[in-house]
């Protein structure tokens, strides 16, 4: 039997969203702003006050943009972050799984974290494709299963 590739393909470009663009394009366009205004400046303005101005405003759009560089504003896209929840509290479960196991603990301590990794991937699996928007809806909707009725501004 041989292995051969998915018939899935994946487009690179398919996931982009405005977040991601603005963070990978920030840092540069800001800095080569900042170079523009500090070049401009000191190439045509012969005033020495509005010179200074000039040059320490492009220097402090260098800053930012090297800051944001390292920091981006808009950072958490994530369209599943109680899944994501789930898996670091799963993370944690395994770093305590290894503490109590290299550690002089009983073996119902081991088997306690155990079963806590178990409920921990059950509730992974429930989690699994629904994102917070799909919990909001679901909230929206009453017991019996209509949606609420919308009141008119009047």
């Amino acid at each position: 039997m041989s292995v051969g590739r998915s018939n899935v393909s994946y487009k690179r470009n398919e996931n982009k969203n405005w977040r991601r663009i603005v963070n990978r394009s920030t840092p540069f366009v800001g800095s080569l702003v900042g170079v523009i205004i500090i070049l401009g400046t000191v190439i045509s303005v012969a005033e020495s006050v509005n010179t200074v101005a000039m040059v320490a405003g492009g220097i402090l759009l260098l800053e930012v943009s090297i800051w944001y560089a390292a920091n981006p504003i808009f950072t958490n896209g994530r369209q599943y972050q109680k899944l994501r929840d789930e898996l670091d509290r799963f993370i944690g479960l395994v770093r305590q799984l290894n503490r109590v196991s290299t550690t002089a603990h009983t073996a119902d301590e081991v088997e306690t974290v155990n079963t806590e990794m178990h409920r921990s991937v059950d509730a992974m699996v429930t989690l699994a494709g629904s994102t917070a928007r799909d919990k909001a809806g679901a909230e929206a909707t009453d017991v019996s299963g209509s949606e609420p009725e919308k009141q008119a501004a009047t």
